[in-house]
C-alpha cells in the first residue's frame, strides 16, 4: 500500500523500515520502543559516551525518530554548546569527569555528590563496583551490580556508567579520557591520597574531593533497617522501637 492509498484506508497503518528485502524474523531497521531495545540504547550510549572528541547526536544517538528538520536543529544544537562552548573555556577537549562507588542502597549522599560532580563537568562518567570487588573489599552488597548500575545509570546527572573492576582510578582515568577525578573528603589530606594527587598530575587529572552527606551512608541505613525491622545475622526478631534512618 503506498500513497494516497495508505491515507485512504480506514485502518490505523504501522509501516517498519528494513534496510533489504523482508524476510521472517528480521529486525527493522529502526527498531521498537520497547523495554529490550531501550535497555540495548542505554548500553550503547555508555560506550558513545566514553568516546573523547566525538559528539553523538541525530537520530541513532537519542533513539528517536525525527523528521529531518529537527535533527539538523537538535545536531547544531548539541555542537554549539558542546563543543564550541569547550573550545572557549577548556581548549579543544571536553571536561570529562569520573568518579566511582558500590551505591548499594542509593542515598540523597550519593546523589549530591553526583550532581555536584556533574556540575563541574561536561560528562560524568560513573563506576560502578562489580560484586567481586566488593567482596573483595571485605563488604557485601545487598543489591547486586546489573540493579545498582541501572540505577545509577538513570539519575539524569550521570552520562555513562562503566563497571569497576579493580582500585586502579588512574588507568581508568586515563582509559576514559577523565581530566578530573571526583571523590570523598575523607581521603583529603592523607598520605597515601597526597602521593595519587601527584601522580594524577603528571597525566594531567585534577582530583577534586566532595563532602560526605553528614547523618547519612549505606552503612547507616542498613543498621537502621535491622534495628527497624529487628534483624540479627539476617534473623528476623521483634524490635523493640523503631528508628529513622538519618537518627544517630
Amino acid at each position: 500500500m503506498f500513497g494516497q492509498d495508505v491515507y485512504d484506508c480506514p485502518k490505523t497503518i504501522i509501516s517498519k523500515e528494513f534496510s533489504t528485502e523482508y524476510k521472517q524474523g528480521m529486525e527493522p531497521y529502526y527498531p521498537v520502543n520497547d523495554e529490550r531495545n531501550n535497555r540495548l540504547a542505554e548500553q550503547h550510549r555508555d560506550l558513545a559516551i566514553q568516546e573523547k572528541d566525538v559528539i553523538f547526536s541525530g537520530r541513532l544517538a537519542e533513539y528517536k525518530y525525527y523528521d529531518m528538520s529537527p535533527v539538523i536543529e537538535i545536531v547544531l544544537s548539541g555542537f554549539s554548546n558542546s563543543y564550541l562552548t569547550n573550545i572557549f573555556n577548556f581548549g579543544l577537549f571536553m571536561v570529562i569527569g569520573y568518579t566511582t562507588g558500590v551505591y548499594d542502597l542509593f542515598h540523597i549522599g550519593h546523589l549530591t555528590l553526583l550532581k555536584n560532580a556533574k556540575s563541574l563537568c561536561d560528562k560524568l562518567i560513573v563506576g560502578v563496583t562489580v560484586d567481586e570487588l566488593v567482596l573483595y573489599k571485605g563488604k557485601h552488597a545487598m543489591i547486586p551490580y546489573s540493579d545498582r548500575a541501572e540505577i545509577v545509570r538513570s539519575i539524569k546527572y550521570v552520562d555513562a556508567v562503566v563497571p569497576q573492576y579493580d582500585m586502579d582510578k588512574l588507568t581508568a582515568c586515563k582509559k576514559l579520557g577523565a581530566t578530573v577525578l571526583f571523590v570523598g573528603d575523607d581521603w583529603y589530606g592523607t598520605e597515601k591520597w597526597m602521593k595519587y594527587e601527584e601522580d594524577f598530575a603528571k597525566e594531567g587529572i585534577k582530583i577534586i574531593y566532595f563532602p560526605y552527606t553528614k547523618g547519612i551512608s549505606s552503612t547507616k541505613i542498613t543498621e537502621a533497617l535491622k534495628a527497624t525491622r529487628g534483624w540479627v545475622d539476617g534473623k528476623e526478631i521483634e524490635a523493640s522501637e523503631s528508628k529513622h534512618i538519618n537518627q544517630n
